[in-house]
């Protein structure tokens, strides 16, 4: 799923899908190229303005999410164990994850909300 077609099939601007949403411009074009990952409210949002299930904003993830993944943990100082423990992902599909197999929107969630990124 590609955002920038999608707003752009809808005649809409980041601008306009920003101030719809009620979060800056700079914020939405990071959401809509992959750089930052939306909560599930704004992610509720931006699908209602878009007409798509909201899930669907969580499948924009750029290509280099599992090498994000990997740095934050590792910032964080969190072990591969560690984070199977706090989100209860099985360590050989986290490690998949951090490997480039894309997360179930609910794995997004949970490691988005652990390693605050």
């Amino acid at each position: 799923m590609n955002l920038i077609k999608i707003r752009k099939k809808s005649k809409f601007t980041q601008v306009d899908i920003a101030k719809l949403v009620g979060i800056s411009d700079g914020y939405y074009s990071m959401i809509e190229t992959g750089k930052r990952i939306p909560s599930v409210k704004v992610a509720k949002k931006i699908a209602t303005v878009l007409n798509i299930p909201w899930e669907d904003i969580f499948n924009n993830i750029d290509t280099d999410f599992s090498i994000k993944l990997k740095k934050q943990r590792q910032l964080k100082e969190l072990s591969v164990d560690d984070i199977c423990t706090l989100t209860q992902i099985n360590k050989e599909r986290y490690i998949a994850i951090e490997n480039g197999l894309e997360p179930t929107t609910d794995e997004l969630i949970l490691l988005k909300t652990i390693l605050n990124f």
